[in-house]
């Protein structure tokens, strides 16, 4: 039986997700998000750090792409200042739901 910590981990991810981190604060420091263009570079930036530090500690492509999703779709929704936690609490949900039919789909 095979535990969450035993998982064969790539140290990779967490590199580059601490460099993501950096160029990340960096990016919110210099830049003003006044186009869509830096936004849509930020949302980037941000996806593939979330998928990074997923990566590291899922060690599961699918659960990565399903928190990187939902962590953009959060961040995107307090952009458009859809701020009340039912928001959170039915983005959970739908990641949740989504992870346990992908892998009812698997068995």
């Amino acid at each position: 039986m095979k535990r969450f910590w035993h998982k064969e981990r790539n140290i990779n991810y967490l590199i580059f997700s601490v460099v993501g981190l950096c160029v990340l604060a960096s990016f919110i420091s210099i830049v003003p998000p006044d186009t869509i263009t830096m936004q849509c570079i930020f949302y980037a930036v941000l996806g593939i750090i979330l998928f990074c530090m997923s990566m590291f500690i899922f060690a599961s492509k699918k659960e990565a792409i399903i928190i990187t999703i939902g962590g953009i779709i959060y961040f995107l929704l307090r952009f458009l200042n859809l701020r009340h936690p039912l928001y959170l609490i039915l983005l959970v949900a739908c990641c949740i739901s989504i992870q346990i039919m992908m892998s009812k789909k698997q068995s």
